[in-house]
């Protein structure tokens, strides 16, 4: 695929405002804003006399993203919400038996379903997705009430991932072919193209 330059009539970037937020129990109507994966090198020196070298160390991926959602009426989002946090294991402490539950990664990220964040075009097509592995919040605010605004009640989340797989895109830049590009879109981490 040929580089499209920025006054070709065919050229259009992805907006920022084009994108749906995709979580099992979550209607994409009600999503505001959320931010995307971003991911983290973390550089190791080695000093050598009066010089520093820098090698490439553990990769992180900047975990959790934030994600604004409006409050309507149906479906209350604030129960739905609520709801994940009781199904990953959270119990109110009201007895013995009830007070020693506790959270697991396996029912938090049950509780919460896939994630992922896709990125449309104007006409409505997929031109990004990011999925979230593992996914399950980890913190819930149900926002502030005031006399004097009008705006619409918010929910904002922060949901935690292990990692996040590129799943849609379209081609590398110049130099960078499928090969050297490296990109692991499948489940189980093969590198697409290899043998």
């Amino acid at each position: 695929m040929a580089e499209i330059f920025w006054s070709a009539q065919n050229s259009d970037p992805k907006r920022k405002f084009r994108f749906q937020l995709l979580v099992d129990r979550i209607p994409v109507w009600v999503v505001k804003t959320v931010s995307k994966p971003s991911v983290t090198v973390n550089p190791v020196v080695h000093q050598y006399l009066n010089h520093e070298f820098r090698y490439p160390g553990r990769v992180t991926w900047d975990s959790p993203i934030n994600v604004t959602l409006v409050d309507p009426l149906d479906p209350d989002l604030a129960r739905t919400t609520l709801n994940m946090i009781r199904n990953s294991g959270y119990r109110y402490p009201l007895d013995p038996n009830q007070a020693k539950t506790t959270m697991t990664k396996a029912d938090a990220t049950k509780a919460l379903g896939r994630v992922s964040i896709q990125q449309i075009d104007g006409d409505g097509n997929k031109v990004e997705e990011w999925v979230l592995r593992n996914a399950f919040v980890t913190k819930i605010t149900y926002g502030d009430l005031d006399y004097s605004s009008d705006e619409m009640s918010e929910i904002t989340l922060e949901i935690t991932y292990d990692w996040a797989e590129l799943q849609t895109s379209g081609e590398p830049a110049k130099g960078y072919s499928v090969e050297s590009d490296l990109r692991q879109d499948d489940a189980d981490g093969t590198v697409r193209g290899s043998a």
